[in-house]
């Protein structure tokens, strides 16, 4: 299943071209049961090296469970962040791609996925620990106080500073869902 979502989801693809000779790496996953208002029933962090993420087979184990790649990598012992971002609009990929051009937080590529719901975006960067949480910090400041309507959904960023790494749906293996997370562009 891993190689699988490799081969099908171009960030991760496009991720572990750049990452691939290091061979102290170690990747997060997690399996995932939803739960109700957003709270998550069961949560199970994998952790793998290079080699054992790209051939591990997660197919039985998660026909119930949802599967997130979580923003946290470590390489050589020092822990990065792929910057993440789960956006609040629903069907306007425009509005996402106008305000992101002009806003230009990280001058790297985005990956832009639609999860049924909202969009979700990965930069193809690693930013250190410290330079996550700001990175977090300037998505909340796209929200405008002075409008209902918020750009970033800053529940999720409340949950990636709780848990002290982001994490992304790669997977529709539950009905809590509307369908699998589909590459839209690049930005």
């Amino acid at each position: 299943m891993l190689n699988n979502m490799i081969g099908e989801h171009k960030f991760i693809h496009d991720l572990f071209e750049g990452l691939i000779l290091n061979p102290n790496i170690e990747f997060e996953l997690s399996k995932y049961i939803p739960g109700i208002k957003g709270k998550t029933e069961y949560r199970e962090i994998l952790k793998y090296g290079y080699k054992e993420f790209y051939f591990n087979k997660l197919t039985e184990q998660t026909l119930n469970c949802e599967v997130a790649l979580h923003s946290r990598i470590e390489i050589n012992d020092i822990i990065y962040h792929i910057p993440m971002v789960d956006f609040n609009v629903v069907s306007d990929f425009e509005k996402i791609s106008i305000k992101l051009k002009k806003l230009k937080i990280i001058d790297k590529p985005l990956y832009i996925y639609y999860s049924g719901r909202s969009f979700h975006g990965y930069y193809l960067d690693l930013l250190s620990e410290s330079d996550w949480y700001k990175y977090l910090g300037s998505l909340l400041l796209l929200n405008d106080r002075k409008k209902p309507f918020k750009f970033v959904d800053s529940r999720w960023i409340g949950h990636s500073l709780e848990h002290g790494y982001s994490a992304l749906r790669l997977t529709k293996n539950t009905n809590d869902y509307l369908q699998k997370p589909k590459f839209i562009a690049i930005l």
